[in-house]
């Protein structure tokens, strides 16, 4: 979003927790950076509340005309925080909110209640889906005038990228005869990755030279290891561990497979459109959105590792069916999925909610 704002409409700063990847990306576009080494994934009160009090500070000073907030924990400081410094234009992208993940009741009402809280702090709230629209509505956490949908959009490079040949399975240290069923995931409970290893112990009954490629690092990670080593599997499955260039594994896998049992819009699904992959994936928050059952993927219920192991197999046993849903797939998200389509989107949300308040817009 802040590579493809225009600079000569927009000043752009972005805070964000340490430093990683984004941030070098950041600064290799010249995007001002702000790291704020206190934000983390993982909930800690005397880390949250002095994120939170720094942010106060930076929006007293700085005062943006808007602050545009993402992911639930950055989003929920963030949205109180410009509140707070009395910042014009409050907005937050909701990628699938946390009270949809598996948790008790207790904890899934405590969430509900944040939500809510936070929901009367912001102007609008963007969802990346109509799944989480109807969630949000039906939670009570804001009213329908306030939330927006737009889907995420890929990069034309990024299509251009994943759309090349450039490499082969014998890169990666696999045989050309090797079958490739892979994911690109965190190893967090949502994602579902034990079904997969589930399903694909189903799979290998049949089809003895698939090999499961598991693409990503978690804290779950060594408990899936041991499932694989308690079936006797460790031969077909390979866990690559964090990789810089994980999307580029999408070119030498067979099949893509998204097992998550909670998800927002996946950019990995739009990734693995682009690359024209043939997916199996679970029908959880947006991803119905994104591909039609049986026209651009096969689509499975969460949590059931025998239908994610039937679809895989109808794959790999039907070639033609392969290559249609992967053709499929690339078609549709260079037509509904583009960056410009949501930049525009973007744009206009800004624009009404700083017209309404009475600040300026330049066109």
């Amino acid at each position: 979003l802040s590579e493809y704002l225009k600079s000569d409409k927009y000043d752009i700063r972005v805070i964000c927790g340490g430093n990683g990847e984004l941030v070098n990306r950041l600064k290799e576009i010249n995007i001002e950076v702000a790291p704020l080494f206190e934000l983390k994934r993982e909930i800690n009160l005397l880390s949250d509340i002095t994120a939170f009090l720094k942010l106060v500070g930076m929006f007293n000073k700085e005062k943006p005309d808007i602050v545009h907030s993402n992911s639930t924990k950055a989003g929920l400081l963030a949205r109180l925080a410009a509140r707070i410094a009395a910042v014009p234009v409050n907005i937050f992208t909701a990628h699938g909110f946390i009270f949809n993940e598996p948790m008790s009741k207790m904890k899934k009402l405590f969430y509900i209640i944040l939500e809510w809280i936070c929901g009367k702090c912001c102007d609008k709230i963007i969802a990346v889906s109509y799944k989480d629209k109807s969630s949000a509505l039906e939670s009570h956490i804001a009213k329908n005038e306030n939330i927006e949908v737009i889907h995420h959009g890929l990069e034309p490079a990024e299509f251009t990228k994943l759309s090349m040949r450039d490499k082969k399975k014998q890169d990666y240290g696999f045989k050309d005869t090797d079958y490739l069923i892979g994911t690109i995931a965190n190893f967090y409970k949502t994602k579902g990755i034990e079904y997969l290893v589930e399903a694909g112990e189903k799979v290998l009954h049949k089809h003895k030279n698939v090999k499961f490629v598991l693409v990503g690092e978690g804290v779950l990670k060594k408990s899936i290891e041991c499932l694989i080593e308690k079936k006797k599997m460790k031969d077909n499955f390979v866990l690559t561990g964090y990789k810089n260039d994980a999307i580029e594994y999408l070119k030498i896998f067979d099949i893509f497979v998204l097992s998550s049992i909670k998800e927002g819009f996946p950019w990995i699904i739009l990734e693995a459109m682009a690359a024209g992959k043939p997916i199996v994936a679970t029908t959880v928050g947006g991803i119905p959105e994104m591909l039609e059952d049986k026209k651009e993927a096969l689509l499975v219920p969460p949590a059931n590792s025998d239908k994610l192991a039937n679809s895989i197999t109808k794959i790999i046993q039907d070639k033609k069916m392969a290559n249609t849903l992967g053709e499929n797939a690339k078609k549709r998200v260079g037509v509904d999925f583009h960056v410009e389509k949501m930049i525009k989107q973007t744009e206009s949300i800004y624009k009404s909610v700083l017209l309404t308040k009475g600040g300026k817009y330049a066109d």
